[in-house]
């Protein structure tokens, strides 16, 4: 996928022709614009980002007539970014399916992966599931621990076991993060307040702090023209 990215993007570039590097308005050889598109591509690629939000941007969001408030919350999230990563803030989607929660989830990422930021996209069930294997091998849990802004998709479907094992795994990694001050974004089918009832009271106080509440609403965009 990569090199077929790069061959798309850079090769064919008309302005450095291929080479990835041109020269500015000041003279100055610099990247060229294909280069550094293909290099945040490749960023959220290997953060998990779902090709299909690669691109996506604020000024996508089609629901932002229906959702003024919470459209707003984001955009000063985001104009303040910097400073939400560093105090481990985050962002609390919740609505039904297609009102673009993952939109705006992965456009935030996008943002954070232009500034040089690590990134991690995953459902909760597949953070869940990497860290049993990584707890089973003894391999590194790292990534998913210490990157700089880590979205968890689909809160609301957790796969539970007898042992309890995945609500432990899951509270480990928000105290971690919370601990650290890692930022982390979530997005849900359920409001937060329901939180307790699916992960436990102590995931629903830790989140009270760490996550700002961004309701959405609006109709599913992909059965709008059905």
């Amino acid at each position: 996928y990569l090199s077929a990215l790069r061959q798309r993007l850079v090769s064919r570039c008309r302005r450095c022709g291929g080479r990835g590097f041109a020269r500015g308005n000041l003279g100055r050889i610099e990247s060229c614009r294909c280069l550094l598109e293909f290099r945040l591509l490749a960023r959220l690629h290997e953060g998990g980002v779902p090709r299909a939000y690669q691109r996506a941007s604020l000024g996508d969001y089609l629901y932002r007539r229906q959702n003024p408030t919470s459209f707003a919350l984001v955009l000063a999230y985001v104009a303040a970014l910097d400073q939400n990563l560093v105090d481990g803030a985050g962002l609390y989607f919740a609505g039904k399916h297609g009102v673009g929660k993952s939109l705006l989830v992965c456009a935030v990422l996008r943002e954070a992966a232009s500034r040089g930021r690590s990134v991690v996209y995953r459902s909760l069930n597949t953070v869940l599931a990497e860290m049993a294997d990584r707890e089973f091998s003894g391999e590194s849990q790292k990534t998913l621990l210490e990157v700089d802004l880590l979205a968890i998709d689909e809160l609301d479907k957790i796969y539970r076991t007898k042992a309890g094992v995945s609500e432990v795994m899951f509270d480990r990694l928000i105290r971690h993060r919370y601990g650290a001050r890692r930022a982390v974004l979530v997005a849900s089918n359920s409001s937060r307040a329901h939180l307790a009832g699916l992960h436990g009271s102590a995931i629903e106080s830790l989140f009270a702090e760490m996550l700002t509440d961004v309701p959405l609403v609006g109709k599913d965009f992909r059965k709008r023209h059905l």
